[in-house]
């Protein structure tokens, strides 16, 4: 291996130790699930980011719980599969906006209550969203508390709008397991209503390396007097548009999974089929990018990233035709809290051709 600048220290290798770090990285390249507990059968009090709903980001949630029906019954249509589901009730929630335009694109809800899920498609994925919703009214129709519930997604520029329903849409049951707040009867509550959206044909701009965001809410469109709530489940990918693999600029990504692990991606979509090196350090003591190497500082770990030979996963490796490499980090595998830096380095034989910026990971 060849590098360029002031690199020569480089030349000389120290033994070859291998680090905690590093061995724990030395795992089995599983596939990457686009989206995390998607049916919601994982109990809570295990998973991340939250022990609440796991999986999922549910940091605004007063009132959510991950409902079984082997202990207290199907509800309303739900589950939609599998066993579980989840409850999101709207307490918390004042003056929720709803979605500015249902079934379409617009501005997302603002103050509602919400659970949320990024993630990214490969270039062999499905792309087809499909989500399952109920929604049970605590308000009475025609009334202005039009509470609502709503199913987005997002690639960070537009937010479309699969599932909107509120106080006013048909109602076709009552709950089984929640009454309404000033009367002792079930809520009332819509049919299973399912939402898709073809990600790349909603989002043509989007590529392998775009991160959408999934938001399921529930919102109290005045008062928080009477919250209603809100069922999900069945969130899937079935097959549709195949994603634009897209011309990847030169990167190296940490990306968080719902799982709690790294999906480490290496991107340089001007050289396809390339060869790179991964290059690490669990020597994090100088800013992001001050290092003497490639804006990381070298040690241990970077010398054994160098000597390793084609092949060796996530270290020395081929990119795909469309310059992108993946490589998953499983939850667990190094110890939470941990950092480390790495940069990306693209070769053709005896030259550096191409050098990612340096990302900080914490695992």
């Amino acid at each position: 291996m060849k590098l360029s600048r002031s690199d020569r220290s480089m030349r000389t290798w120290a033994p070859v130790v291998i680090l905690p770090l590093i061995l724990s990285l030395v795992v089995v390249l599983a596939a990457v699930p686009q989206i995390g507990n998607g049916g919601f059968e994982q109990p809570p009090g295990v998973g991340t980011p939250s022990p609440l709903i796991p999986g999922w980001d549910a940091s605004t949630v007063q009132d959510g719980a991950v409902l079984d029906a082997q202990s207290g019954g199907a509800d309303l249509g739900m589950p939609s599969e599998g066993s579980r589901w989840i409850m999101l009730g709207g307490t918390g929630s004042v003056a929720a906006l709803p979605p500015s335009n249902p079934g379409g694109f617009g501005t997302p809800p603002q103050n509602a209550v919400a659970v949320s899920q990024s993630f990214s498609l490969s270039s062999t994925a499905d792309t087809l969203l499909m989500v399952r919703a109920v929604f049970l009214s605590n308000e009475d129709p025609g009334t202005p508390w039009q509470d609502f519930l709503s199913v987005d997604v997002s690639d960070g520029v537009q937010s479309f709008n699969l599932i909107y329903l509120d106080t006013n849409s048909p109602m076709v049951g009552t709950s089984l397991r929640y009454l309404k707040t000033l009367q002792p009867v079930g809520m009332p509550g819509t049919a299973v209503v399912t939402g898709s959206a073809d990600l790349p044909a909603l989002f043509p701009n989007a590529t392998t390396s775009t991160v959408f965001t999934l938001t399921l809410s529930v919102g109290n469109l005045l008062d928080a007097s009477l919250p209603s709530r809100g069922y999900f489940d069945g969130v899937e990918f079935q097959p549709g548009t195949p994603i634009n693999p897209g011309i990847q600029p030169t990167a190296l990504l940490a990306v968080p999974q719902a799982s709690g692990g790294i999906l480490l991606r290496s991107l340089a979509g001007a050289w396809p089929y390339a060869e790179v090196y991964n290059l690490f350090s669990g020597n994090v003591s100088q800013p992001l990018g001050a290092g003497p190497l490639l804006g990381i500082v070298p040690d241990q770990a970077t010398y054994f990233s160098v000597w390793q030979p084609l092949g060796t996963q996530p270290f020395h490796v081929l990119l795909d035709g469309a310059g992108l490499y993946e490589f998953l980090i499983p939850a667990g595998v190094v110890p939470a809290g941990v950092q480390a830096d790495a940069v990306m380095v693209v070769l053709v034989p005896g030259a550096v051709l191409d050098v990612s910026a340096p990302v900080r990971i914490t695992f």
